[in-house]
């Protein structure tokens, strides 16, 4: 079964148009679960690059096994059954995602979560890895000058399926920046 392991960053929401100036392919992607049960998820995609020259669509089972391995098979679908399903879905969320390559010729994916005004809310960064690696070898300056935040790899509050709630998202982000400020301070004092 393959396993999925990355590394999540969160970056600054207003980076954006940075991200957008290097990037060598930008994604519109729309996302929704029908199951999104702790350790368990359904999800389908719809995904098209700028200017759409093909509609992608695909589901996507993920399953947390105890240890930490994370199970993801993903499946094209026609798109009279992502149609047909797409009302079913919970959580749906949209997001931009940026293609980026570094120095080491090693992709990144920007993330760009979106609300019903097509504003941003919500910036991350995630990095693809062999099973067992634990970071990436190099993270480039692209990351870390706009990083607000390096995700734990135990840390669950991250994934997507949650971060689709624009409530939940904006108020973890108001809580790293709160930690950030709390963290200087106790290295002024």
């Amino acid at each position: 079964m393959p396993t999925e392991n990355e590394r999540k960053y969160v970056l600054r929401p207003d980076t954006e148009n940075y991200f957008s100036k290097i990037a060598e392919d930008k994604l519109h992607i729309s996302q929704g679960y029908l199951i999104a049960s702790r350790g368990v998820s359904l999800r389908f995609r719809k995904s098209y690059s700028n200017p759409a020259k093909k509609i992608n669509y695909c589901l996507t089972f993920k399953y947390n096994v105890a240890g930490g391995r994370v199970i993801e098979i993903e499946k094209k679908v026609e798109e009279r059954d992502f149609n047909d399903l797409w009302p079913q879905c919970l959580n749906k969320l949209h997001k931009i995602r940026y293609l980026v390559r570094d120095m080491h010729k090693q992709l990144w994916e920007i993330d760009f979560f979106k609300d019903h005004n097509e504003q941003t809310y919500f910036a991350m960064a995630e990095f693809e890895m062999p099973e067992g690696k634990l970071r990436p070898d190099h993270i480039p300056r692209f990351i870390t000058d706009n990083l607000m935040h390096e995700v734990a790899l135990t840390d669950s509050r991250f994934a997507s399926k949650l971060l689709g709630d624009v409530r939940y998202a904006v108020d973890l982000l108001e809580s790293l920046k709160k930690e950030k400020s709390n963290v200087s301070r106790s290295e002024v004092s």
